[in-house]
């Protein structure tokens, strides 16, 4: 697949839905869940900040072809 597109401007093709409802409907649940203990909704955005920014970096790392992905992380985190 690498080898077809080499020299053409070939992105690989993400579903926005996937990349940002999951965790904006995940973040939902964990703030219902966690609304009783202190400090504990921002603990575990940072951890997920830290995924997602861990993810763009490692995207950046591979190929530019991950460019729109990478950029989709990047936001989320």
């Amino acid at each position: 697949l690498d080898k077809a597109h080499v020299g053409s401007s070939y992105v690989f093709p993400i579903d926005t839905g996937l990349l940002f409802s999951v965790p904006l409907l995940a973040f939902g649940l964990f703030s219902a869940l966690l609304n009783d203990i202190s400090n504990a909704l921002t603990i575990t955005s940072a951890i997920l900040a830290m995924v997602y920014l861990g993810m763009g970096w490692l995207f950046i790392q591979r190929s530019r072809r991950y460019a729109l992905i990478t950029e989709g992380m990047l936001a989320l985190g």
